[in-house]
């Protein structure tokens, strides 16, 4: 059976430095080494979850025969905390996330959702910023990549990406903009940063007008390239 391996990541500096760190601070009696308490909180303090009985006793047991201290010294506490950062995956954090944020383990989020774990850990913020912080989640998924793609879609395909828009903002109990509204203000934003950029390659593509308040359309011989981006946006 084919398995694929993935590879390890490198470890940091400052990763390195904070195992360091932790290990000053879960080190409660000076003693240069970690207890087997210690090192539970140290864990904890690293990754954010209690370490099981079976995976505490492997940790300890991993102590060098030759070292004569009851615990675990730092060289060896940062050995294998940096083994298990090289070996997490690096979509775990963002899965936990979710997890907290979905108390009801329905595999999907709803603003209400989103509302209570605010109200948690950030109460200061106002509503309406969660709302937009919900809001823009939702839209990057919808728009990644929308001004490469979403011009040459033909109407019968715009209507079917609109539904699902219009599914997601029955489940997550919100209102979304338009899959249409989403382009036109990518456009805009995409093209004004070109404008901006005198070294953008699409630069010279934008020429104002005389009267300065828009720019001048370009020419176009296929309804593939009329429908493209930098046409488009230019019409807007």
């Amino acid at each position: 059976m084919y398995q694929q391996h993935r590879e390890q990541r490198r470890v940091t500096d400052s990763e390195k430095s904070r195992c360091a760190a932790v290990f000053q601070e879960c080190d409660s009696g000076r003693s240069g080494y970690l207890s087997r308490e210690d090192l539970k909180v140290a864990v904890v303090s690293m990754f954010g979850y209690k370490p099981s009985k079976m995976e505490t006793d492997m940790l300890m047991t991993s102590v060098p025969e030759d070292n004569h201290l009851p615990g675990l010294p730092l060289d060896q506490f940062t050995s294998l905390m940096c083994s298990k950062l090289a070996a997490m995956d690096p979509y775990e954090e963002s899965r936990q996330i979710f997890s907290a944020f979905d108390v009801h383990c329905r595999s999907f989020l709803t603003v209400e959702d989103f509302k209570r774990a605010f109200a948690k850990v950030a109460p200061h913020l106002s509503e309406q910023t969660v709302l937009e912080a919900f809001r823009y989640t939702v839209e990057s998924m919808l728009s990644d990549c929308i001004v490469a793609w979403f011009g040459n879609l033909s109407a019968q395909e715009r209507k079917r990406l609109q539904k699902v828009v219009n599914t997601a903002q029955s489940i997550i109990g919100s209102d979304l903009p338009t899959i249409e509204g989403i382009y036109r203000s990518r456009c805009l934003k995409k093209a004004g940063s070109i404008i901006k950029d005198p070294h953008h390659p699409g630069h010279t593509l934008t020429s104002p007008l005389p009267l300065g308040r828009r720019y001048r359309s370009l020419k176009t011989a296929t309804s593939r390239f009329r429908n493209s981006f930098f046409p488009t946006a230019i019409r807007y």
